[in-house]
């Protein structure tokens, strides 16, 4: 019985990794290198590396946004950080659609890179592989499922998983193919565990909607205000409004100090100003994703006077226990040594996914004859 298990679970390991191979080889490379995304896009765009962040970086995006006229419905300001120093604004005009540019921190000037997405372009692949719609995510969704099914299956195949970490036979052909395999598996098993499982959270809900469905009667915009926290804020006591309030940069940097203050001395990242030049402007401050685990995003609002209107310090247990998954699977809270530890085990998680597809088709290479290595048979 115990044989009989094993082989149908080593059946099923061969099937669930092959079908879904190459795809889960590209997902997980190019997700590994994503990793590194902000080098890659200063390495591959080098006019962008010699910005410097600056305490300025608000006031000059603030200038700068209030030259694109008054007919703009939404400001949105990225501040700059050690690993990416520009400072990157964005505007929606009443037609809609965004349009951005990148200024350096220190002058406000603009900064005019290269035509490439860089790293931006690795990220997006790894999850939509650049397809139309949402085919690409599915596609990743069911290559993640498979993934996990044949991490678990793998494990309970090799009755010496923990042997198997310490035997590696060089130059024996399928052999050698089989160790590494092996070697690559158990020393990544946690990593690929935790990867693809809180990568199927980060599109649970577009694989899985009925519980969302069930709960909102379908009212998915309900369901993003409760995700994003404005189901959950902390509403501030109303004060006069003095009337029209010129939002100036020392004004919005005001409330980013403030705002730091709010999450003792955690970072502000994105900036959003809604109606910025009426007024009943709004200032949005998101706390910058690095500067902790979760993902569930702390934020901050005021009105243009600088009044606290709402702040958000995270959800119920569903949406923190979604937010430290989302936040695990991204990994932009670690630091230079625990990055590198994920990037690491990225490259043997896509190095175990390679060997096992090449050592299916090593082991039903035919023998050499006359028709060569790979001559059909009957």
């Amino acid at each position: 019985m115990k044989d009989g298990f094993r082989q149908t679970m080593a059946f099923l390991h061969s099937w669930a990794g092959l079908i879904p191979g190459w795809l889960l080889y590209a997902v997980f490379l190019t997700g590994t290198l994503t990793y590194y995304r902000q080098e890659i896009n200063q390495w591959m765009r080098p006019e962008l590396s010699g910005a410097v962040a600056d305490r300025q970086a608000v006031n000059h995006a603030i200038d700068r946004l209030r030259q694109k006229g008054g007919h703009v419905q939404l400001w949105r300001i990225e501040q700059p950080t050690a690993r990416n120093p520009v400072t990157e604004i964005m505007w929606k005009g009443p037609m809609g659609g965004f349009r951005s540019e990148l200024l350096d921190p220190r002058t406000g000037g603009t900064v005019q890179g290269r035509e490439t997405m860089g790293g931006d372009f690795l990220y997006y692949f790894h999850f939509d592989l650049n397809a139309p719609g949402r085919l690409g995510r599915w596609l990743v969704c069911f290559a993640a499922i498979a993934m996990l099914v044949a991490i678990i299956s793998g494990v309970i195949t090799h009755r010496r998983i923990f042997a198997d970490f310490f035997t590696f036979r060089p130059l024996k052909g399928q052999r050698s193919w089989l160790d590494a395999h092996n070697v690559t598996g158990v020393v990544a098993l946690p990593f690929c565990l935790m990867i693809s499982f809180t990568g199927l959270v980060t599109l649970a809900s577009m694989f899985m909607p009925w519980a969302i469905e069930r709960v909102y009667s379908g009212d998915l915009a309900a369901y993003a205000r409760d995700l994003s926290g404005e189901g959950r804020t902390i509403a501030m006591a109303a004060a006069a409004s003095p009337g029209t309030s010129h939002l100036s940069g020392a004004t919005v940097q005001a409330m980013v100090d403030r705002a730091r203050q709010a999450w003792h001395g955690g970072s502000a990242g994105r900036i959003l100003v809604d109606t910025p030049l009426s007024d009943g402007a709004t200032v949005t401050i998101e706390r910058l994703d690095s500067d902790r685990v979760s993902y569930d995003k702390q934020w901050v609002r005021f009105r243009a006077d600088g009044h606290l209107m709402a702040r958000y310090d995270g959800g119920g247990p569903a949406v923190t226990t979604q937010g430290w998954l989302y936040g695990l699977h991204l990994g932009r809270f670690s630091d230079a040594g625990l990055r590198a530890l994920f990037f690491l085990s990225g490259l043997l998680g896509t190095g175990m996914i390679a060997t096992g597809m090449i050592l299916w088709a090593v082991k039903r290479r035919l023998p050499e004859g006359p028709a060569g290595p790979w001559r059909r048979s009957g």
